[in-house]
């Protein structure tokens, strides 16, 4: 059930109207129910998976908590046992579905250069919706559980409500143990109908919606016919391309991370932001401390840090930084161009990692004027939008041909004409994208646009909502050209 849907616009009031209605301590069973049945609309075999994570998981938390509680007993199994058998049966089942073809394909290039014929099989493997961001965390749940961070859920329903709450299963953000189970365990306090949270949840939600229908659906009008024909593009319609894509990707995402929290805000639960102004950043580290956040705090966390983090030698450290990106860039998707990708963002790590210690060597400063910090988020927005040629193209022989056209032809053919968008098109993106730019400087600038349309005079207020639920219904890509199959981090 994608969010941009008829079915999803149907199921949604149906849930929450219940939610409102039925006593307090049935809240968490009616969740439960809601989220399991968005998820079987999918694919109803998906169902089995999901509900495989959430039993191992569980039960693994509940065995460490036994050995936390008597260390002095003997038992069977050790807590790293436990740990490494839970996590092993769920990157088990993610690396079965998402990566076995990738496996084999590789298997069979090594065996046949070393001339050991081999055809590797294809095998016929659906990839589950969001099984990516349900693995993970889940996985995180039992690492903190593990290190004593959290104590192990006694209740299956609330730890089964985690795992599934449906706005951000399918695509996160990926939520922490101590931030979301105890906003579920505590759901029968939650005030039963508070126009402002509902108010500023649906606000969220459409402007979410602006996101994903008005700016992402139409520059993906562009960015599709571009791949069709870029063979014979010149390199001023392929940055155009890219350009259009960075932002393609961004609200696409974004949108789909504000539609959940929305979501989540009218029922009383709080997620947290998963991106913050990422092309506002200043360099490798401030990108990614602002672009998919809670995958970035997960491998953070749970791999990196226990690498060693930064607290070993140089080298050490600049490995561990490699060793993230490039998992990061796995978790993607299963191809070697995704694997590409993030090694070059770890490489943009250890560069702006090298150019600081580099001025602090030698005492130099670049300044913090209004020019530096352009150049700076120029440069890192550069920098970005030419690595998401990794994403756009499908394979790495693309990604090579695409290049090959951006270094050697500067014309090709007509935008307008080719590309798929009308000159209105071309003026309504535009007109979009530079809302979504003033919306994310105002917080940049530490004003919350929700926060401030609450001291405005209503009038003011309700015309701010009304043009953007018009926009919305306007606006929006539809027809023949509107592409409702998925949100692109669907795949990943």
């Amino acid at each position: 059930m994608l969010f941009n849907s008829l079915h999803f616009l149907l199921f949604l009031p149906v849930v929450l109207a219940v939610y409102f209605v039925i006593p307090t301590s049935w809240r968490r069973y009616w969740l439960l129910v809601a989220s399991y049945y968005f998820y079987l609309s999918w694919r109803p075999a998906y169902g089995l998976l999901l509900l495989t994570s959430t039993l191992t998981t569980f039960a693994a938390g509940r065995a460490l908590q036994r050995l936390h509680d008597q260390p002095s007993r003997p038992h069977r199994f050790s807590a790293k046992h436990i740990l490494w058998l839970s996590i092993g049966l769920n990157l088990g089942l993610l690396a079965f579905f998402k990566y076995a073809n990738f496996a084999l394909d590789n298997l069979s290039s090594v065996l046949n250069f070393f001339h050991l014929n081999f055809d590797s099989p294809t095998l016929n493997i659906l990839l589950p919706v969001g099984i990516s961001f349900y693995t993970f965390q889940s996985i995180g749940y039992v690492i903190d559980v593990y290190r004593h961070q959290v104590t192990a859920e006694k209740s299956l329903i609330d730890y089964a409500l985690f795992v599934s709450f449906f706005p951000q299963l399918v695509a996160g953000p990926i939520e922490r143990t101590a931030d979301l189970l105890p906003q579920i365990k505590n759901v029968h306090t939650f005030a039963l109908w508070n126009w402002a949270r509902v108010r500023a949840g649906f606000l969220l939600m459409i402007w979410g919606f602006f996101e994903k229908l008005v700016i992402a659906d139409r520059a993906a009008i562009f960015v599709r016919h571009a791949l069709e024909v870029y063979p014979q593009a010149g390199a001023r319609e392929l940055i155009v391309m890219l350009f259009l894509f960075a932002w393609q990707i961004y609200t696409d995402f974004n949108g789909y991370c504000h539609i959940a929290q929305g979501v989540a805000q009218m029922m009383g639960f709080t997620l947290h932001d998963n991106f913050r102004q990422p092309y506002f950043a200043r360099d490798g580290h401030d990108f990614w401390r602002r672009w998919h956040i809670s995958l970035t705090k997960w491998f953070t966390d749970y791999v990196y840090i226990p690498l060693g983090g930064s607290r070993v030698n140089r080298a050490r450290h600049y490995t561990n930084i490699m060793i993230v990106f490039l998992l990061s860039g796995l978790w993607h998707g299963a191809s070697w161009h995704f694997v590409i990708w993030g090694g070059i963002n770890g490489l943009w790590q250890i560069a702006s990692d090298i150019k600081k210690r580099l001025l602090v060597h030698w005492h130099l400063t670049l300044g913090d004027g209004w020019s530096t910090r352009m150049r700076q988020r120029l440069t890192t927005f550069a920098i970005a939008g030419a690595s998401w040629s990794f994403f756009v193209m499908p394979t790495l022989t693309s990604v090579g041909q695409l290049w090959q056209r951006l270094l050697s032809s500067w014309r090709g053919l007509p935008l307008k004409e080719t590309f798929g968008l009308r000159g209105a098109d071309f003026i309504c993106l535009a007109l979009a994208l530079a809302a979504l730019v003033a919306v994310d400087l105002a917080h940049e600038r530490g004003i919350q646009i929700s926060s401030w349309l609450t001291h405005q005079e209503w009038w003011c207020r309700y015309t701010i909502y009304t043009l953007l639920i018009l926009s919305v219904v306007l606006l929006g890509v539809y027809g023949p050209e509107y592409d409702a199959s998925k949100f692109i981090y669907f795949d990943f």
